[in-house]
């Protein structure tokens, strides 16, 4: 009897147990794939950690929770917010320093004093010297992909003292006189002038230089061109609208420097033959532009930050082709630039003109050109 009540109980627990592990299988499925990615996910990461130790001991670096936190919200690929707006912005910096060594020497530039009785020892660059050449903040920010803001400054613009060495950083040492010709035994450099500056030989100083380029562009409006207003460089030779940081060599050649010329005005960019009708470095580019065109050629660089100073604009138009653009066969640009409008002349003798005044006549302007 008590054999019996044994096996009873025996099979009463198996029951039970049978009735408990089916009950355990019963798992969701969504519940069961999870767990099953959890584990592959722990197998992955075992044999990554192997593998490292394998090939040097190293151990494997985790992320932080700050490291986690800033990539929920900044990134990556995620776009900045700026006052409620989606957008983009680059922040760019550029500093050159140099450290010059100029030749001694008893004779400058202009030096002629046996035929037009010019003196000119170059004493006053004759200094070597370490000097900030640039440093170039520049701020890009599209608030979506139709409208972009571009700000640069240059404090070292803003620097006086430096000599303007007729090499490259500028084509002349003297000031000229009243009839365009120049002074003997001086040796500064033609400011350009802010006052007075009509015919761009004589003034009381140069317009400031901190601000840079400081424009709006519009794009992706009508297909294949762009647009582009505030104070930049008109499109007129090949390496003097170049950013600074693409230079091939430390600073622009004495050509290349006309082109170095930022105005206030408004283009626009058409490119074709490109990657799409986005794609702003086409095979054959064409630009466009009015510009205000203040002081004379003769002062390339002192037409930004100030007004203009006659009642008409300057035109510019150029155009880029590229009839070979590939790693196989080679890369060749071929292109043309033109800027031109109504200017002071520095040939003419203003001595007989009277200042400037509400009542006195504008110095004359005369029409001038440029191109590349």
């Amino acid at each position: 009897m008590q054999n019996v009540w044994m096996k009873a109980g025996l099979a009463a627990l198996l029951c039970l147990g049978c009735g408990a592990g089916a009950r355990a299988v019963e798992v969701p499925t969504a519940e069961w794939e999870a767990i099953k990615q959890k584990i592959g996910e722990m197998d992955r990461l075992k044999q990554q950690v192997d593998e490292m130790k394998a090939r040097g001991g190293a151990t494997p670096v985790t992320s932080s929770v700050v490291d986690v936190a800033m990539d929920n919200k900044y990134g990556p690929n995620t776009p900045a917010t700026t006052f409620k707006a989606p957008g983009k912005l680059q922040i760019g910096l550029l500093t050159q320093i140099w450290y010059y060594d100029i030749q001694r020497d008893n004779r400058g530039f202009f030096s002629d004093p046996g035929g037009n009785a010019i003196a000119d020892n170059n004493l006053s660059n004759d200094i070597n010297s370490f000097r900030i050449r640039r440093t170039e903040l520049k701020f890009v920010y599209d608030l979506n992909e139709c409208v972009g803001v571009t700000l640069m400054i240059d404090p070292a613009r803003e620097a006086a003292g430096f000599p303007q060495f007729p090499s490259n950083q500028g084509n002349f040492k003297k000031s000229p006189t009243g009839n365009g010709q120049f002074s003997a035994g001086t040796s500064t450099t033609i400011t350009g002038g802010l006052t007075g500056g009509l015919n761009g030989t004589a003034g009381a100083g140069v317009p400031a230089r901190l601000l840079q380029d400081s424009y709006i562009t519009y794009k992706n409006v009508i297909p294949y061109v762009d647009f582009k207003v505030g104070q930049f460089k008109a499109k007129c030779g090949e390496e003097g609208v170049r950013d600074s940081a693409n230079l091939d060599f430390a600073e622009r050649s004495m050509i290349g420097f006309q082109g170095d010329n930022r105005d206030l005005g408004a283009g626009a960019h058409a490119s074709f033959w490109g990657k799409n009708c986005s794609d702003p470095d086409g095979r054959f580019q064409v630009w466009a532009g009015i510009f205000d065109g203040a002081g004379s050629f003769y002062n390339p660089g002192n037409e930004q930050n100030r007004s203009d100073n006659n009642q008409s604009k300057d035109f510019n138009a150029a155009f880029l082709v590229r009839p070979l653009w590939d790693d196989c066969w080679g890369k060749l640009e071929v292109g043309a630039s033109y800027y031109g409008g109504r200017h002071g002349a520095q040939s003419i003798d203003t001595s007989a003109y009277a200042a400037v005044t509400a009542t006195t006549p504008i110095v004359p302007q005369c029409y001038a050109s440029k191109g590349n």
